[in-house]
């Protein structure tokens, strides 16, 4: 997935794949040093790289060394996250805060701060055992997400049976934003997801309508 300029995380679709993404999002895609976040494996298969793109991919140890295995030479710029560990790093002026946490072996989520909101980022669930949640996550869970970006592309028609495959059903979907309680849930294929997940969202205010900012 990559980050565009407000921190909005969305699938790179490969170049076979038919692109379901708004012209806005896709312009913001064209910055050449925006951050990539790899969840997991599966993700490389259906992923192509941006046109000139020479910013930094956001991972773990264990995909990474899986990256390596399958490809004998790396061309891009890795930046491997310890779990638990929050890090600095910046999206466009802005300097945001990313913490990596593994749910199943080679499969992660990322928790990225950016001074006003806190997101929560994924991708592949794997299965239910998703809910035996790391202390960390359940800490930030506890703590409150913002904003929980989701892979729904089982709600999406234009894309193929085999790229659903991998990826979470809608079953899983619906428990898993029940139990995060997000103020807000985004698809990352940048369509719109059904009323009856957005429904699920927690209905407060969020902590930071009192300040200037307002989300995008």
């Amino acid at each position: 997935m990559i980050l565009n300029s407000i921190g909005q995380s969305f699938l790179i679709r490969s170049q076979n794949e038919k692109a379901n993404i708004p012209a806005h999002i896709n312009d913001d895609m064209t910055q050449k040093d925006a951050p990539i976040l790899l969840n997991d494996i599966d993700m490389i298969k259906y992923t192509s790289k941006p046109v000139e793109w020479h910013g930094c991919l956001y991972t773990s140890k264990n995909i990474y060394d899986e990256l390596q295995k399958q490809f004998n030479q790396l061309s891009i710029p890795v930046c491997i996250l310890d779990a638990n560990v929050p890090n600095k790093f910046k999206l466009g002026d802005k300097e945001c805060e990313i913490t990596m946490f593994p749910i199943k072996d080679k499969v992660v989520v990322f928790l990225i701060k950016d001074g006003y909101t806190t997101n929560l980022h994924t991708n592949n669930l794997g299965d239910f055992t998703i809910f035996s949640l790391s202390p960390g996550l359940r800490e930030a869970i506890r703590a409150g997400i913002d904003v929980l970006y989701i892979n729904d592309t089982v709600f999406q028609k234009d894309i193929s049976a085999t790229f659903v495959e991998n990826h979470p059903d809608e079953e899983l979907l619906e428990a898993f934003v029940y139990v995060v309680q997000p103020l807000k849930v985004i698809g990352t294929t940048g369509a719109t997801i059904p009323q009856s997940i957005r429904e699920l969202c927690k209905e407060n205010e969020p902590h930071w309508a009192n300040n200037s900012y307002k989300r995008q």
